[in-house]
Order: C-alpha cells, then sequence, then structure tokens
C-alpha cells in the first residue's frame, strides 16, 4: 500500500480506537481529514502528531452533521 498517496477520513478521531488507527496512518504519511465532535480535541490531537491534517467539527449521529 502507498501510504503517502492515501487520503483517510477518521471518523471519532479523538477517541481510543480513531486516535490508534489516526497514530498510525500518520507514521505512514498518510494524509488524514480528523472529524470529531470536540474542535478543541481534534485541534489538541492534530497538534499531537506535529501535523497539519484537516479537522473537521461534526456529530455524524445526527442528520444535520452528516450533511
Amino acid at each position: 500500500m502507498n501510504y503517502p498517496q492515501l487520503h483517510c477520513i477518521i471518523t471519532g478521531a479523538t477517541g481510543g480506537i480513531g486516535q490508534a488507527i489516526s497514530h498510525r496512518l500518520h507514521s505512514h504519511g498518510a494524509r488524514l481529514l480528523l472529524c470529531g465532535r470536540n474542535e478543541q480535541e481534534l485541534v489538541r490531537f492534530n497538534e499531537s502528531l506535529d501535523s497539519n491534517h484537516e479537522i473537521l467539527v461534526s456529530d455524524i449521529s445526527t442528520t444535520s452533521g452528516r450533511q
């Protein structure tokens, strides 16, 4: 798999599984869109990766959040 060519959307990026997956993909060079409900947590997590991945604040459990 050519990780630097991957663009991945990670929902629940600040949760345990989301963080683990994000760390693994980031360490292999993938570009990430980190999604979650809490903007401060997303920003903090993105900074912890020493990266400028994109973040998207959204609650995908709601109709408006999915739109």
